[in-house]
């Protein structure tokens, strides 16, 4: 196993195998267009079950087939660019011994262990990457080379359209059920009127689309709606927050739902509780931050705190925990 600087563009980590599994991983945060500190969360941990997931299938392959799968990861640092880049390079492999194998026997031979030098150093798919903006882009140019992929994170709706991407697949839902669990939420509660901040991305876009497209037929009333984008100052942010603090229900309630990723929520989360009232704001979330780890800031625990909203149903696997820790 092999690990280079993601700063140099070059491999962050190679296991070596009879053919190759490519992933792209946010494993650096994104910075002034490049490369920032280190993503623990939605990086690291999520390299680490790649190699988990890794191990556990050669030790079942090995010793049945005498096959071995390695892995190419890179970091995008939550780039479209850098995932585009890479993914053009994990193609190219692909390209470059496409002339050697059928999509058929292809099969038959990593499945029987006789892929021999045939197939050897040939990235026969793509794990990620983590946004759906980034997926959409890599999905895109990765069905020209008829190369699968499957995301671990991106859920906006369009990514669902088989006729547009053949050989794009997900093991999360598309956001459009997770907006229907939001609806439920604000229906069970009765709040009929909401405002809602959404990020200028794929994931934010989307989403707000399929709430606006929805919302009547849930008998529901959208009022304010602000779009922010990462690259807005705190300044701009706080003005449109402190415009939607003031938008209130008949009960005197600020029902917002914040359709954004985790960096832009906690700077906004950290001006909500800054300038709202605590008792009468009611945040709901989605998968994007609700849930996740948030810094012990007091403005953001304070906005927090009550937050409603929707995230992915886990487990906890002690084999994992114990693989973390060596």
């Amino acid at each position: 196993m092999v690990y280079r600087s993601s700063q140099q563009n070059d491999t962050f980590i190679h296991i070596d195998g009879d053919v190759y599994i490519a992933a792209l991983f946010p494993i650096h945060r994104s910075y002034n267009g490049g490369c920032g500190s280190i993503n623990p969360q939605d990086g690291i941990e999520r390299v680490v079950a790649a190699m988990f997931a890794l191990d556990s299938v050669n030790d079942r392959l090995e010793k049945e087939t005498g096959f071995r799968l390695g892995m190419l990861a890179k970091d995008t640092c939550y780039s479209n660019d850098r995932a585009l880049e890479e993914s053009l390079q994990f193609a190219q492999s692909r390209f470059k011994d496409e002339s050697k194998f059928t999509y058929s026997d292809q099969c038959y031979s990593l499945l029987n262990g006789a892929a021999g030098n045939q197939t050897r150093n040939t990235v026969v798919g793509v794990i990620g990457p983590s946004t759906s903006e980034e997926s959409m882009q890599v999905a895109t140019l990765l069905k020209l080379f008829k190369l699968p992929q499957i995301s671990y994170a991106a859920t906006s709706p369009e990514l669902s359209d088989k006729d547009v991407l053949p050989f794009f697949l997900r093991t999360v839902p598309s956001d459009y059920f997770q907006i229907q669990v939001i609806f439920s939420i604000m229906t069970r509660f009765k709040w009929s009127y909401f405002s809602m901040i959404h990020e200028d991305s794929n994931y934010g876009e989307n989403g707000a689309a399929v709430i606006e497209e929805n919302v009547r037929d849930a008998n529901l009333c959208l009022g304010l709606k602000h779009r922010v984008s990462k690259r807005d100052s705190d300044k701009h942010l706080q003005i449109l927050v402190t415009e939607i603090l003031q938008r209130n229900n008949t009960n005197g309630e600020t029902i917002v739902v914040l359709y954004v990723s985790y960096d832009l929520a906690i700077r906004i989360l950290r001006l909500i509780g800054k300038f709202g009232n605590g008792d009468n704001v009611r945040l709901i979330g989605v998968d994007a931050w609700i849930g996740r780890d948030i810094p012990s800031d007091k403005m953001v625990k304070r906005a927090v705190e009550g937050a409603l909203g929707v995230t992915l149903m886990s487990t906890t696997m002690p084999s994992f925990k114990d693989f973390f820790k060596t």
